[in-house]
């Protein structure tokens, strides 16, 4: 099978090599980004990362934020990402381990064999390719991370899960799962993922309160699958020993109830 195409790229961040590069560079200098680059790798460990899903000249500034964080820490072993299924194809729960993928940078690993072991754990996760061939949620990450990781190209690998369910209990199973994989070796837990609410959402997520920010979102008519990876993320990174989540920055998003969130699971 061949690797895996690349479709956001010229739609949510550019389709050439130098203004892919140049885009990125800007959004860690804009105003609401870090203003700087990441230093220097440590053997500094860390949970994991909230990045927002939307293009980057909408909200790469905020996911700077959240990058500059992955890049002056010990290269985990892979980087597992969640997103929301945004094609409606597969099932409820689908991860992805048939091949490589490929961004204006070069081509980004799967890690095959950990990503089979999740499949393997919870009977609703399917691995399977067809929901990930258009899939933008997780796609928009990789350039990101190949670009803090520039250094250890080889070495950076991913297990992409992506996200239909909006049952609780199913969240809850594929939370455990994550972390069990994660406990393991040293993975990092990226969640690609808008997040959905007002300020108060905010409160929920800094605080790893997954069934309060559920039972918020169910109140307020906003529990779609676009919150999903944000339940399982919350959870995940509380099992794993995480005590908060640290908002580094954050603006409103295009639309109402949307913000543009980063945070470090810590």
């Amino acid at each position: 099978m061949l690797n895996r195409k690349p479709i956001a790229s010229g739609k949510l961040y550019p389709s050439s090599f130098d203004r892919l590069e140049n885009q990125i560079k800007v959004c860690f200098l804009d105003k609401q980004g870090p203003g700087d680059f990441p230093v220097s790798r440590t053997n500094k460990k860390k949970i994991g990362v909230i990045a927002p899903s939307s293009s980057y000249s909408e909200s790469g500034a905020i996911s700077a934020w959240s990058f500059k964080e992955l890049g002056e820490i010990k290269l985990p072993k892979a980087y597992i990402i969640l997103g929301n299924n945004d094609t409606n194809l597969g099932g409820e729960i689908s991860v992805f381990t048939f091949t490589n993928w490929e961004t204006p940078f070069g081509v980004v690993n799967i890690n095959k064999e950990n990503g089979s072991k999740l499949a393997r754990s919870f009977n609703k996760i399917i691995n399977e390719a067809e929901p990930f061939l258009e899939n933008k949620t997780i796609e928009v990450q990789l350039p990101f991370l190949q670009y803090v990781s520039r250094d250890y190209f080889r070495e950076l690998s991913f297990v992409p899960i992506i996200i239909k369910s909006i049952n609780y209990d199913e969240l809850m199973k594929l939370a455990s799962a994550v972390a069990t994989i994660k406990n393991d070796d040293y993975f990092n837990l990226m969640v690609s993922s808008n997040i959905i609410g007002d300020e108060e959402a905010l409160g929920f997520i800094k605080n790893l309160n997954s069934n309060e920010y559920y039972n918020y979102l169910v109140k307020n008519n906003l529990m779609k699958k676009e919150a999903s990876p944000l339940i399982v993320g919350i959870e995940c990174a509380k099992l794993l020993g995480a005590r908060r989540a640290r908002l580094l920055n954050y603006c409103n998003g295009n639309k109402e109830n949307i913000i543009y969130g980063a945070f470090a699971f810590e």
